[in-house]
């Protein structure tokens, strides 16, 4: 399901959609976001799109495709996150105004799934959104 990017730029960031500048290799914060969104309602995370003045603006990424591979590496390393929740069609490139940025659609994990951690830390990996 490809969402209107558009229009999510245009409303912000907000419960269910998290901006990421992502200029080298991937944020740090992208896994706490992943396991937030997992474990609560889901959301959207978009790499190549920071927040200025509670506004969102393009910058894109670069080598976006190595980013994508990067992603479903560390994804299915359960040294940095315990399960990977995410199938193909929910990670994409889009662009916009010419820049490519990358689109995460996390679903809520199931039930039996949670909690999802990262960094292979029970106690301190688990993040709510």
């Amino acid at each position: 399901m490809m969402v209107d990017i558009n229009d999510i730029i245009t409303k912000g960031e907000g419960a269910l959609v998290e901006a990421k500048k992502s200029s080298k290799g991937l944020p740090d914060s992208l896994w706490e976001s992943y396991s937030a969104f997992a474990n609560t309602n889901g959301g959207i995370i978009l790499l190549g799109v920071s927040e200025v003045d509670k506004k969102l603006v393009v910058s894109g990424v670069s080598d976006a495709q190595d980013k994508i591979k990067m992603l479903w590496n560390n994804l299915n390393n359960q040294q940095k996150v315990n399960l990977n929740i995410l199938v193909e069609r929910q990670v994409y490139i889009q662009t916009i105004d010419g820049k490519e940025i990358i689109v995460i659609e996390v679903p809520r994990a199931d039930r039996r799934d949670k909690p999802i951690y990262i960094n292979n830390d029970l106690q301190k990996g688990v993040y709510l959104r």
